[in-house]
């Protein structure tokens, strides 16, 4: 797929679908994400990827699991393998986080992420956000996956 093509996919909004946010308390629910039951794990939830607030909070993770080793960090992406993967290697790689994949956004709707509304990502604070990243080297890049992720 073309960049253009990426660009203008990225703004189309997905289907709106149920989401499952788990109480205060709850436990986690049910998922795949349980990859190592060991430790205790710390999961984040990515925009889309070539988002600069993606981009930060990989670069978060992977500090934190930098310092934490007791700890599993698994980053959940949106975009397909091949996507991601460039990505990643785009933003320095993912150091001790595991990185999983789910286009079909089933582990966001169990968690209770869904989609946003036209100001999450075109607003004037999340611009603003975004002109703020800039100097730790973080920008808008090809996008993969959806804008409208939260």
């Amino acid at each position: 797929m073309s960049r253009v093509s990426q660009e203008i996919n990225s703004f189309r909004r997905p289907e709106r679908v149920h989401v499952a946010a788990p109480s205060v308390g709850a436990h986690a629910p049910p998922t795949s994400l349980y990859v190592h039951q060991d430790l205790p794990v710390v999961v984040g939830f990515l925009r889309h990827c070539g988002c600069p607030f993606a981009e930060k909070t990989l670069v978060s993770l992977r500090s934190l699991a930098e310092k934490h080793r007791e700890i599993r960090f698994i980053a959940v992406s949106h975009a397909d393998e091949a996507a991601t993967q460039t990505w990643v290697n785009e933003v320095g790689g993912a150091g001790h986080v595991r990185v999983l994949c789910d286009p079909a956004r089933h582990e966001y709707n169990a968690w209770g992420v869904g989609i946003s509304d036209l100001s999450h990502f075109l607003g004037g604070s999340a611009l603003l956000s975004v002109i703020e990243l800039l100097p730790q080297g973080i920008r808008n890049r090809a996008p993969a996956g959806t804008r409208w992720q939260m």
